[in-house]
Order: C-alpha cells, then sequence, then structure tokens
C-alpha cells in the first residue's frame, strides 16, 4: 500500500526553542496546546517532529493523531468521556494524563492508536 504524499499545511510552525528544550533524542514532552485542536496545525507540527528526527518510527498522521487526541482530551473530555467508539482504558489515559503529551519513537500501543484515529476521524472540534 501506497503511503499518501502529505502537502505542507500554510499553518505550518517549526519547533520553538522552549519545544525544542523538551525534545529528548527520540521521544517528545510537549505541554498540551490548543493549537492541538487544529488537524492541519497538528499535521505541520507533527511534520517538523519528523523532519527533526526528534520522533522516529511513526507515520506523519499518527503523530498528528496522537497530538489531536490528547489535546481534545484535555481541553473537551466531555466529548471524550461520552463517546462509546472509545475504549474505556484508553479514555481513563487520556483523562489521566494531565497537561503533558508524551510521544516515543515508533508510537504508543496498538489500542491507543486506534483510539487516536478515531478521534480524529470521528470527532472534529471547532
Amino acid at each position: 500500500m501506497k503511503e499518501q504524499q502529505f502537502v505542507r499545511p500554510t499553518s505550518y510552525t517549526m519547533l520553538s526553542e522552549s519545544e525544542m528544550q523538551n525534545t529528548f533524542g527520540g521521544s517528545v514532552h510537549l505541554p498540551v496546546s490548543r493549537d492541538y485542536l487544529n488537524r492541519e496545525y497538528c499535521q505541520g507540527f507533527a511534520l517538523s517532529l519528523l523532519g527533526l528526527k526528534a520522533v522516529t518510527g511513526m507515520t506523519v498522521l499518527e503523530v498528528a493523531q496522537e497530538l489531536y487526541a490528547h489535546a481534545v482530551a484535555y481541553y473537551h473530555g466531555a466529548t471524550i468521556r461520552n463517546n462509546n467508539s472509545i475504549n474505556s482504558a484508553v479514555k481513563n489515559y487520556l483523562m489521566n494524563k494531565g497537561s503533558v503529551i508524551d510521544i516515543e519513537d515508533g508510537g504508543d500501543t496498538a489500542i491507543r492508536k486506534a483510539a487516536y484515529a478515531v478521534i480524529w476521524h470521528i470527532l472534529e472540534i471547532k
């Protein structure tokens, strides 16, 4: 299966100095931001993380989905709690995670990745 080509969005932003200070060889620890409620922004930011090799072993979409899911849980928790398409263990993980997003090389567990994809495709926050 051919991977979809990604076009850099107009809202693409490079990592700031403070965000770079939170990057530790192969994983990132980022504060949750309202910017991550915008899917296009998440894709641009994911592209910068992968381009800098701050995270490896993931696609742009996987990183973007994880950023988006954490932001939705942090800022719109009721939306997550009330959705029956999301595994309850993942709901609890997201709701208890707090204000930090940890993205490890290779990504999260398969169940969490699936939940991030559900949140990305079903829960559009405006």
